[in-house]
């Protein structure tokens, strides 16, 4: 629920927010149209300027992130940090490893940018998956649980899991990622990848992941598919025991986790004959929890 003010009022306080996707506003819960690990506020600098969601490995990034005050009263020295992951479809604090902290001033009605130092382990480089918070003593105006990382639940918290991948000319691309299970229950986890084919939903990809001129292919992916694995693998390097369920529609798993739980995966993906070079093709990975709610995901861009 909003805690916004009316139309011409003077809201006297402050009201902090990273944005979940390109239509947030604050707002909790982040309706469940909206994915929530597209965070337009956080990305990853390489040395070189290089904008995205990509990091180089021991040399100096920056993460920036962008922090909104949605009242009047100026937010002095607000505390923002940010932690790393591999890519997951959801964050506990055992999972990821922090990155730094900083403090910042967000004055009333308008954004602020910080930017956190970050060098990379070698085992870390590449695709991160990266989740930063924002916290405010005083006047108070802060995430509700430390230890919880409740991106659609609380406005001071976001995150950024889309990584760009290339195919280049080889005929198969091997993705891993983790499945977690972050509640704080034990529970059956039914996670499903689906190519993005909608307009809309594909030009918000190109602002969240900072490629607005981007071409995506006229024609769907050849085929793609899921499988389980016992350890995280290194892209293009597993090779499937037993071929994936493959297919252009829809591709399911399912998994049991206690609370905490971690199940490495792999997304395996086959160039598609009609894709052109410089193509991208996007699929998305939905984790829904037994319930049949919407509880984490990531998006994998795929460029030909």
């Amino acid at each position: 629920m909003r805690e916004g003010h009316g139309e011409g009022e003077f809201c006297g306080g402050t009201r902090l927010y990273i944005r979940d996707h390109i239509s947030d506003n604050g707002d909790v819960p982040l309706p469940t149209a909206l994915q929530h690990w597209y965070s337009p506020d956080i990305v990853i600098i390489q040395p070189n300027g290089t904008r995205g969601g990509e990091a180089i490995a021991g040399q100096l990034n920056q993460v920036e992130i962008r922090v909104t005050n949605d009242c009047g009263i100026p937010a002095n020295d607000a505390l923002v940090d940010a932690f790393f992951c591999t890519p997951s479809t959801g964050f506990t604090p055992a999972t990821t490893i922090p990155i730094g902290a900083g403090y910042l001033t967000i004055d009333g009605y308008s954004s602020a940018v910080i930017h956190i130092p970050w060098v990379p382990d070698p085992e870390h480089a590449g695709h991160a998956c990266i989740l930063a918070r924002v916290s405010l003593s005083f006047p108070p105006d802060t995430y509700a649980d430390g230890p919880i990382f409740d991106v659609r639940g609380d406005r001071h918290i976001a995150q950024r899991n889309i990584s760009i991948v290339a195919l280049m000319q080889a005929q198969q691309l091997i993705f891993p990622f983790t499945i977690v299970n972050n509640a704080l229950e034990g529970s059956v986890l039914f996670v499903v990848a689906q190519e993005v084919r909608d307009r809309d939903e594909l030009n918000g990809l190109r602002g969240s992941a900072g490629v607005r001129f981007a071409r995506f292919g006229r024609e769907p992916l050849q085929s793609f598919g899921m499988q389980l694995t016992k350890e995280l693998v290194t892209i293009g390097e597993y090779r499937p025991g037993g071929k994936p369920g493959f297919g252009r529609t829809t591709q399911h798993l399912e998994v049991k986790l206690d609370p905490g739980g971690v199940q490495p995966a792999v997304l395996v993906v086959e160039r598609s004959p009609y894709a052109e070079e410089g193509d991208l093709h996007a699929i998305e990975v939905r984790q829904y929890d037994r319930y049949e709610q919407l509880v984490g995901g990531l998006t994998i861009l795929v460029e030909h």
